[in-house]
């Protein structure tokens, strides 16, 4: 497991502005961008599944796990009749991450498990289905926080992404930054923060080399 720095180290409001000088130029988030807009909806069919029912929300499951795979870019996703199986175990635990915000070792494999084995697939899943607890975590993010050159095995690695959850969590920010972001992402302030805080980590960190 990755050993996390301690969060005093890292200042969202100085990337915040040093992204601004930079005019955002590692990506487009403009205000006609795939990206930008279409989080809102990908967010808002995520959180509407309830898990009560086993075939109703497995399809709501796969059409959410499908629009999390085109916001991901360069996600491939595969191994449907598997993924069937793997839902019924997963479906309940899914269920109560959706309703407590709490996740431990356990839950998080499973769930892993049922997107695709893919821990960052996973991550953007969660953070759609509870932003105010979950945040997105990718190559360029671990980059950000560990070095431009890392791992396949350090990113797609379960400990690390619990480790993650709990390390942006708290790590600090003002809130003008805060609401400038979430205004810029055009999301709003109540659960947009750790969007915020990993938008910046991400935006930070263009030219990241994944080694295998």
């Amino acid at each position: 497991m990755l050993k996390f720095p301690v969060v005093s180290k890292f200042s969202i409001d100085q990337m915040w502005s040093d992204i601004q000088i930079n005019r955002i130029r590692s990506i487009d988030v403009g205000r006609d961008s795939f990206y930008r807009w279409s989080y809102y909806f990908i967010m808002k069919h995520v959180q509407s599944c309830r898990f009560d029912q086993d075939k109703e929300s497995f399809e709501h499951f796969w059409q959410s796990i499908i629009l999390v795979y085109s916001w991901m870019g360069r996600g491939i996703l595969s191994d449907f009749s598997s993924t069937v199986e793997r839902y019924k175990e997963a479906r309940l635990t899914i269920g109560e991450v959706q309703r407590t915000g709490h996740l431990d070792k356990n839950q998080l494999t499973s769930i892993v498990d049922v997107c695709n084995h893919s821990v960052v697939a996973c991550s953007k899943y969660l953070h759609f289905l509870r932003p105010d607890k979950f945040a997105i975590w990718d190559s360029r993010v671990c980059a950000s926080i560990f070095g431009r050159r890392v791992h396949h095995y350090q990113i797609n690695n379960i400990d690390n992404l619990l480790g993650y959850f709990d390390w942006i969590r708290s790590l600090p920010a003002s809130g003008s930054s805060l609401d400038e972001i979430c205004t810029y992402l055009g999301i709003e302030r109540s659960t947009g923060q750790l969007r915020a805080k990993e938008f910046v980590l991400f935006m930070s960190t263009a030219g990241a080399v994944v080694a295998d």
